[in-house]
């Protein structure tokens, strides 16, 4: 048991609860006995009810103690009780994500939330649909960027909409994607601009950046596929979110040890460092853990 698994605020008011009903039991039977001897009876009943008054004070005082213990245990709270809720899965021949909705039995639903600007009336749509060619399915994202708008974005969950962790040679994550003529656009990107972030197993969600805090943009050209590579494992790449997670009680460096999802910002070419204004549309196949 680690020192924060010891900072429970239940634990700390059971315990806190227990020691003043010692204390209280204890202080009342020799106060007791010294009164019994001394045969004041009355003053017996004064200390008595003393003590009860002490046994409720210290039980309050324990109450008390729990936002204390909250605030102590803040990274165990952040960490562990709310990302590890659910146990992750073990990738499976490495795969994050397929976009396949599995068996009758099996539940995978790739989409956590799609995001726009309302204040600036951007606007996103996603759809997971069969490549039109091969026996595949595909994630495919439409999205509108107004001037001046924060880029319009999709998380991804992992297989089976649970978090997912990967072997331990698997430092890279890759994708494929593409642009895509199938919008509603009346005038669509031919060239489109993507930036990443990952939520790691303390729901930090992690930007794919320089040391600048600009994202690491990639610039998908046409309608042919092109292969992405994400490296997990040089923490110099990375530069924590400071808009959604766990921003209060992150680690100082990611822990891709389990991974939660995959945002993905989508935009036009345009300012360096992230994607711009532009509207259009993209096709992502699988996304999967490599050496």
């Amino acid at each position: 048991m680690s020192f924060f698994d010891m900072l429970n605020p239940l634990w700390i008011s059971a315990i806190a609860a227990l020691l003043g009903v010692i204390i209280t039991t204890t202080n009342l039977t020799i106060n007791v006995a010294k009164q019994s001897q001394a045969g004041m009876l009355n003053a017996t009943k004064n200390v008595a009810s003393q003590n009860i008054r002490l046994t409720l004070l210290l039980i309050m005082l324990s109450f008390i103690l729990i936002p204390l213990a909250w605030f102590l245990s803040g990274h165990y709270h952040t960490s562990r009780l709310i990302s590890l809720r659910v146990e992750p899965v073990l990738a499976k021949g490495g795969m994050y994500q397929d976009f396949s909705f599995g068996k009758a039995t099996t539940y995978n639903y790739p989409l956590h939330y799609i995001w726009a600007d309302p204040i600036k009336g951007g606007s996103i749509y996603a759809l997971v649909q069969k490549n039109k060619t091969v026996e595949e399915s595909l994630l495919h994202v439409e999205f509108n960027n107004p001037k001046g708008s924060f880029p319009a974005n999709v998380a991804i969950f992992p297989m089976n909409t649970k978090p997912i962790s990967k072997d331990i040679d698997h430092n890279n994550l890759f994708l494929s994607v593409r642009v895509s003529d199938d919008n509603s656009c009346d005038s669509s990107l031919k060239k489109i601009a993507l930036a990443f972030r990952v939520v790691d197993r303390g729901l930090t969600h992690w930007e794919y950046a320089n040391r600048n805090k600009e994202y690491r943009v990639e610039k998908i050209l046409s309608t042919d596929w092109k292969e992405i590579t994400i490296p997990l494992n040089n923490n110099e790449d990375w530069r924590v979110f400071d808009s959604d997670g766990n921003v209060r009680y992150h680690s100082s460096k990611p822990d891709f040890s389990i991974i939660e999802k995959v945002v993905v910002e989508l935009g036009g070419i345009g300012i360096p460092g992230r994607p711009d204004a532009g509207c259009g549309s993209i096709d992502i196949k699988e996304i999967r853990f490599s050496k």
